[in-house]
Order: C-alpha cells, then structure tokens, then sequence
C-alpha cells in the first residue's frame, strides 16, 4: 500500500503490487480535490452496415473526445494523463505516446493507450483532444 501525505494531511493511496527494484512506476492515487478532471466522449458519425467481419454486419462510428485538468493548487505540477481507447485514432492533439497494446489481438478494433505529459502551472487548465473511429455491432 501506497499512503501520499503533504503538510501532514493524508492527500491519497493506493496500492502498488509489485516494482522490480531500481524501477519507474506510476501509482493512481485516489481523487485528489484540488486538481479536477472532467472527460467527454460524443459520436460525430457513423456510417451503418460499413463492414462484414466473421459473418457479423458492423457500423463504422466516429468518435471525438476532450479530456480537461484544472491545477487548482499554489503551484505547479506535473502528471500524466492516460486514455484506452479500441479503434484507429484518427487526430489527438499535443504529442502523446500512441501504444498499441496487444490486449484484444483477436478482436476487430485494435487498442491503443494514449499518454500525455504535462507540466501545468498553478490556477491554469489544459485541454487534450483526440478523434479515433471503431467498429460496432448494431
């Protein structure tokens, strides 16, 4: 277990399984209150009955996506944002790491892990955007 205290308050935990030692990881610590994130996802389109696959009709959708982080803290900070998404991605704004993972080899959309880094000012926001488009079953 992971316990993160600043000044003396208890900010937020959680638990590491296992790190080879000398290694990085990253810990996802609980909902810390002065830095807010909000995420919205919507369809902008999708074109029906576009593919045939293991005798299975699917829809071709389109899908964009905004990810917002506020640094409400009296400094600044530095963190990564990730995003799993299945489909090809299409846009993303900045420059995040696109990891095509392995998870899912046998399905029709491929994964993808998007990470972005920031480093964000004290009272500023940042935005991030990315489109991507996928199969689906009506």
């Amino acid at each position: 277990a992971a316990e993160f205290v600043r000044d003396g308050q208890f900010v937020g935990q959680d638990t590491c399984f296992y790190t080879v030692p000398g290694a990085e990881t990253s810990i996802r610590i609980n909902r810390a209150m002065n830095v807010q994130a909000e995420q919205a996802e919507l369809e902008v389109e999708r074109k029906r009955n576009a593919a045939n696959f293991y005798g299975w009709t699917y829809d071709l959708v389109k899908l964009t996506g905004e990810l917002k982080i506020r640094n409400q803290i009296d400094r600044a900070i530095e963190l990564e944002i990730t995003k799993e998404l299945s489909g090809e991605v299409l846009e993303k704004s900045g420059e995040p790491t696109d990891l095509q993972t392995a998870r899912g080899l046998k399905q029709v959309n491929p994964k993808h892990q998007l990470t972005w880094t920031l480093k964000l000012p004290a009272g500023q926001q940042a935005k991030t955007t990315y489109t991507y488009q996928l199969y689906v079953r009506p």
